[in-house]
């Protein structure tokens, strides 16, 4: 800015003044009226009056040009809004000085002394003029600046919503892939289920099947047990009717108990066996519809081995007894004594019981209604 500062009072801001319409060409013509009236006999008056003309000639060169420079300002204020306040500030120094100006001019006659101070502040003038325009072009291309900036911002956005809207593309694409893939998916897995519940209803119709297979094993089981259970009643109706007869019929009538009870144990055998072909699919399946049914076999089968142990003890120790059958006297108590050895010799013995726990009559009815009971409360668990 320039070193020459003029306080301006907003009051006194005035425009410039123009030339009239009514008036001559000359814009001072109200001016240069009054030096007319100056007697024009002294020379150094007329000197003054030349000086004053080509004065006012500058002053309203000045004019003119301050008139031009406002007019452009209007027209760039009107152009450039962000300059607005520049040219207010501008628009007001030159109301400034034009009034200053408009000053010199009512006040010339009485300061004559002041006319180099006027030149000075024109010269001031016109470094402020020139710092204006110096602004005014720094602020256009500023203002070209801002706007080559904004083109390039409004490029390299357009450029960065080209490429969001590709990647945006692009995900679509992929999503709408990924989503056939999971269709396909869905479709394999749909069919897999299909295939899945069909192979559960021919294993469910399987099981139903080795259900009945598994009924009619159990009827054959539990009739080979009442079998046993009849031929170890016989056994001991023999044994107590055997206490009245012949120490030798007594051996023949236990060697036919031994023997009708090994054939039902061969019968329990077969039945086993023939338990035993079934598959290891109906095992399982017998398994785990009727948990105990193994432990029962297991049973059954361990009864069995203790059974056989004992009738091949009993009959050796029949064999040996027949041979000595002749010496054995007619006591009581050694009679009492041999029928206790043999019945405790048939019978089988149970971790349990002792010998003198015999069981009664009544016991193999127990059992078979138990086993009665067991067999349905299997049936039940296997409906469930």
């Amino acid at each position: 800015m320039s070193a020459f500062t003029v306080t301006v009072n907003p009051a006194q801001v005035q425009d410039p003044v123009l030339p009239s319409p009514t008036t001559n060409s000359n814009p001072d013509a109200a001016i240069s009226d009054a030096p007319a009236r100056i007697n024009e006999s002294n020379p150094a008056i007329t000197n003054f009056s030349e000086v004053a003309e080509n004065y006012y000639e500058k002053v309203a060169g000045m004019n003119s040009a301050f008139a031009t420079i406002l007019k452009k300002c209007k027209e760039l204020e009107r152009e450039n809004g962000g300059l607005r306040r520049e040219a207010e500030l501008t628009k007001a120094t030159l109301n400034d000085k034009e009034s200053q100006l408009h000053t010199i001019q009512t006040e010339m006659n009485s300061q004559k002394n002041e006319l180099e101070n006027l030149r000075t502040e024109k010269d001031n003038l016109e470094d402020v003029l020139t710092t204006t325009r110096t602004e005014m072009e720094t602020q256009k291309n500023r203002f070209d600046a801002l706007e080559i900036n904004w083109a390039d911002e409004r490029t390299d956005h357009a450029l960065q919503l080209r490429q969001m809207e590709e990647a945006h593309a692009e995900s679509l694409r992929l999503k709408e892939v990924e989503l056939d893939g999971r269709h396909a998916l869905v479709n394999n897995l749909t069919r897999r289920n299909y295939r899945i519940r069909d192979e559960i209803n021919e294993l469910e119709e399987e099981l139903e099947l080795y259900k009945d297979t598994e009924l009619e094993a159990i009827e054959e089981l539990l009739t080979a047990e009442n079998k046993i259970l009849e031929s170890k009643k016989e056994t001991e109706a023999a044994i107590s009717q055997g206490n009245m007869m012949h120490s030798v019929q007594i051996g023949f009538a236990l060697t036919a108990a031994v023997q009708k009870n090994r054939a039902s144990v061969d019968e329990w055998s077969k039945l086993e066996t023939k338990l035993g072909g079934l598959s290891s699919t109906i095992r399982s399946t017998l398994k785990c519809q009727f948990p105990d049914l193994q432990e029962a076999l297991d049973l059954c089968r361990e009864t069995k081995e203790k059974y056989e142990k004992y009738l091949d003890e009993n009959l050796e120790d029949q064999k040996k007894r027949r041979e000595h059958a002749h010496g054995i006297t007619s006591e009581g108590d050694e009679r009492q004594e041999m029928k206790e050895d043999q019945v405790s010799a048939l019978l089988p013995r149970n971790d349990e019981e002792s010998v003198d726990q015999i069981p009664g009559p009544s016991q193999p009815r127990l059992r078979k209604r138990g086993a009665d009971k067991q067999l349905v409360t299997n049936v039940k668990r296997a409906s469930l």
